[in-house]
């Protein structure tokens, strides 16, 4: 009887439980209007790493943050901050505290963040503005919004919800209201991210396939020509002259007065017997390891020619948005190297060729630095 009268018990539990539960689920269900941002969102990763998001309830200020951050990681791949320090005793979520470091959030005091307050429209907007203009500045219109309830709109936000209206980002509520100090959604700060991402999205048709960009990275260098070349690879920088090795070609090569620092796709599939691949707006490579990439000892080049364009720039399309590539299904970023240097390189397109940082052929190859010599016809 008593066991009878325990799974009764449980039992009346688990139904009253139910209705409850079902209205979570359909509360984490995205209004019709919303369905589409939503998807955006996560084929880009904006929702991978922020947990406990409910679509139609209102947003805290701390998740609003780590969206924030997270939506600056995905478009910029990175914000510059000056040294800091945890100033809030509330929290120590660390994209808080970043956010806060660039001046993109305040805290509502000194030390007080206060992350589980809810966030308001006219506080989303203001904090938006400040992203905008510290990692991305766009253009804005003159057009003034003369909302019904502009009288409700507090003297610091003002300008924000300007900006963020003359941009198309945030919009009222319908009849010519704003709502200010009306609390913002999940799903209403998702809408107002994507609108960003795609406001300044643009695409290039490479010989792989299309890629999305979130720059306009057309740009011209001086003084440049496509060439045959010949790698120079240094294995060990302080043993220079004894491990000076070359790998003759000859390679389509970009190159820049003297020196070449780029080669091209194809070229660079021939060295390592590989193949490049296009997949979700991520450049692949892939090869077998245990092909030995044969380099002689480092002769002179004794080919001479002339500088066949001495004034004038070239364009070029450089995908500086684009820090790494795949390597055999490892993340590698792209090194390029001027001078004995190495540093962060980028892809660059000319003339519908795809071209990598010769650098990349000894990073894969666990040299020092690598170069090209121009081959004059």
């Amino acid at each position: 009887m008593k066991r009878l009268l325990s799974l009764l018990v449980v039992l009346v539990m688990l139904v009253s439980a139910l209705p409850c539960n079902a209205e979570k689920v359909q509360q984490n269900v995205p209004s019709d209007w919303a369905t589409d941002y939503i998807a955006k969102a996560e084929s880009i990763g904006l929702l991978k790493n922020v947990s406990g998001l409910v679509y139609k309830e209102n947003i805290t200020r701390e998740k609003f943050c780590e969206l924030i951050y997270d939506f600056i990681m995905i478009t910029q791949r990175g914000i510059t901050t000056p040294e800091y320090k945890n100033q809030f005793i509330d929290t120590d979520n660390e994209k808080v505290v970043v956010l806060n470091a660039a001046e993109i959030i305040y805290g509502k005091s000194s030390t007080e963040f206060a992350p589980n307050d809810l966030l308001t429209r006219e506080e989303a907007a203001t904090i938006i503005v400040r992203m905008i203009n510290k990692v991305m500045p766009m253009p804005v219109t003159e057009m003034y919004f003369e909302y019904d309830d502009s009288n409700d709109i507090s003297e610091w936000a003002s300008s924000s919800i300007q900006v963020m209206s003359n941009l198309g980002f945030m919009n009222g509520v319908g009849e010519n209201k704003f709502a200010p100090k009306d609390n913002y959604t999940t799903e209403q700060s998702i809408t107002t991210l994507i609108r960003m991402y795609e406001a300044n999205t643009y695409e290039y048709v490479t010989p792989l396939g299309t890629i999305t960009s979130k720059t306009d990275y057309n740009s011209h260098i001086n003084f440049a020509i496509e060439a045959n070349a010949r790698i120079d690879i240094i294995k060990d920088y302080e043993n220079f002259d004894e491990t000076r090795y070359i790998i003759p070609g000859p390679f389509k090569a970009f190159t820049d007065q003297m020196w070449s620092m780029y080669i091209s796709f194809d070229s660079f599939a021939e060295i390592f017997g590989g193949e490049w691949k296009l997949n979700n707006n991520v450049f692949e490579f892939t090869y077998d390891t245990t092909k030995e990439v044969v380099m002689e000892k480092y002769t002179p080049n004794e080919t001479t020619g002339e500088w066949t364009n001495k004034t004038g720039t070239t364009p070029v399309i450089h995908f500086s948005g684009i820090t790494t590539i795949l390597v055999n299904g490892e993340e590698r970023e792209i090194k390029g190297s001027t001078g004995g240097r190495v540093h962060n390189g980028t892809l660059m397109m000319y003339n519908n060729e795809l071209y990598i940082p010769v650098q990349m052929v000894a990073e894969l190859l666990d040299c020092d630095i690598s170069v090209t010599d121009i081959l004059w016809n």
